[in-house]
């Protein structure tokens, strides 16, 4: 085996002969090879422990051939969650309560496709990282762990802030207060506006929970609801269970069996991007909006990015740029905060006079930059440490192989 210097960790300086240095190391003998790791220098920064293994966010291969996080899918997922700020931004300047323009001429009138992006992905993240655990029901309970704990806590702390604020400001269902916390029942009216999505990404775990614990049942189950979502193309929608969009998870989970077991094309993540581009330009030119063939068309041009995105960084032909990679990090909290955030800066801006005189293109770039910024903060300082705090440890004799780290929600975004 060879070496390398890329990402060398200088503080490395030490053979040891019972493991390779990989980016997903799995405590399989016994758990001070943690404390070894953890010596070797690498800070809260750059590892995160999950599941019985250190995650690095480096885009090293691992020895089992599978990188530690897809850092192409990452940043594709940072660059989803922007397309859908900058659409709810396009969105509030073409309001006329507020400002009456369309920044860049509706240029990102197509960003909503970032919803797609991240239904595509995240069927896609959930067969790569619990292929191992399909049929096996003991592991069940851990998946169903694991999806608790990256939807819930950070998304319970910012609909409870929304919560008492809702209330007092607007006629408000109480009854739909509940399926809000819960993301299950009626999304209507839910407090958070775009927690829409995670209900339908709520749907897509239990069923695949299914699948965990009895294969035969989970694909009669994925089949019979693949089949009623596909009916619901020649009729109306009766409930969000049924609706096209949820077919785009069976997209993703093609992607991730086609990019586990076939030799894909290196150029393959260009042809999604540009397919998904070229979908972006004839939506905003013609105006079709979220129909079912353009939901389709996206999630084609994603399940293409995202399957040869993989297949290329797996062969180590492609890696993001950290800066993209951060971005992916804190995507879900963007996707979470920049509604009412957007919501608060237009009308606070709007009661002073010196502020809403300023240009509108200049005053959205900043409406998005000040999303990042606040996403990256409650990222680093809030979701973090909650997760962790709440990460499951595993011992040493229950321990598998780590197949992926951040199989993200809605990925939801």
């Amino acid at each position: 085996m060879g070496e390398s210097e890329i990402d060398a960790n200088l503080q490395n300086i030490h053979d040891y002969p019972k493991f390779v240095w990989t980016s997903l190391p799995v405590y399989r003998e016994r758990a001070e090879y943690r404390r070894e790791y953890t010596a070797m220098g690498r800070n809260d920064h750059d590892t995160e422990f999950r599941e019985g293994c250190i995650a690095m966010t480096t885009p090293i291969v691992a020895d089992s051939g599978n990188p530690a996080v897809f850092t192409v899918l990452q940043a594709g997922r940072g660059i989803a969650a922007l397309l859908v700020v900058l659409f709810h931004t396009t969105l509030l300047f073409a309001s006329k309560k507020y400002w009456g323009v369309k920044i860049g001429g509706g240029l990102f009138g197509f960003g909503y496709a970032g919803v797609e992006f991240f239904f595509v992905l995240s069927g896609f993240i959930i067969l790569y990282a619990h292929e191992r655990d399909i049929d096996n029901p003991r592991s069940v309970w851990r998946y169903l762990g694991k999806r608790f704990r990256r939807i819930y806590p950070i998304y319970w702390l910012i609909t409870l802030a929304l919560t008492a604020v809702v209330l007092m400001t607007r006629d408000f269902h109480r009854a739909l207060i509940p399926n809000s916390f819960l993301l299950i029942g009626a999304h209507t009216g839910a407090v958070l506006a775009v927690a829409w999505t995670l209900f339908h990404e709520v749907l897509f775990y239990l069923i695949f929970a299914v699948l965990i614990v009895n294969f035969r049942v989970g694909l009669i189950a994925f089949g019979l609801w693949f089949i009623a979502c596909i009916a619901s193309l020649f009729g109306s929608v009766p409930h969000y269970s049924f609706a096209p969009l949820n077919l785009l998870f069976g997209f993703g989970m093609v992607a991730a069996l086609a990019s586990s077991r076939l030799r894909l094309q290196n150029w393959l993540w260009w042809a999604g991007i540009v397919g998904f581009g070229l979908v972006g330009v004839a939506d905003v030119r013609f105006g079709f909006g979220a129909t079912s063939p353009i939901i389709f068309a996206y999630g084609l041009a994603a399940a293409v990015f995202v399957a040869g995105g993989a297949s290329a960084e797996r062969a180590g032909r492609i890696a993001a740029p950290v800066a993209l990679c951060r971005l992916g990090d804190a995507s879900y909290v963007l996707y979470l905060i920049h509604y009412p955030i957007l919501s608060v800066l237009a009308k606070f801006w709007h009661r002073v006079p010196s502020l809403a005189s300023m240009a509108p293109a200049p005053t959205a770039l900043l409406f998005v930059g000040i999303c990042v910024f606040a996403a990256v903060v409650i990222h680093r300082w809030i979701e973090r440490p909650l997760m962790a705090l709440l990460a499951v440890r595993e011992s040493p004799t229950t321990t598998r192989p780590c197949l992926t780290t951040t199989a993200v929600p809605p990925s939801a975004p």
